[in-house]
């Protein structure tokens, strides 16, 4: 089991993705483009905050 969902029990906010949902999902995904605007996660939530923030 991947380390960031071996916590997913005991955090009511987290939610558990097998590998099988992770490789189903990520052809869905579509990087942004160069003039879409995007944050680039640092490891802190105060920075997708900051920039949602900048948004309004």
């Amino acid at each position: 089991m991947a380390s960031w969902n071996k916590f997913h029990a005991n955090d009511q906010n987290a939610i558990y993705f097998s590998e099988t949902d992770l490789q189903r999902y990520r052809t869905r995904f579509f990087p942004p483009e160069a003039e879409e605007s995007h944050v680039l996660y640092d490891g802190d939530p105060a920075t997708v905050i900051r920039n949602l923030k900048g948004l309004r």
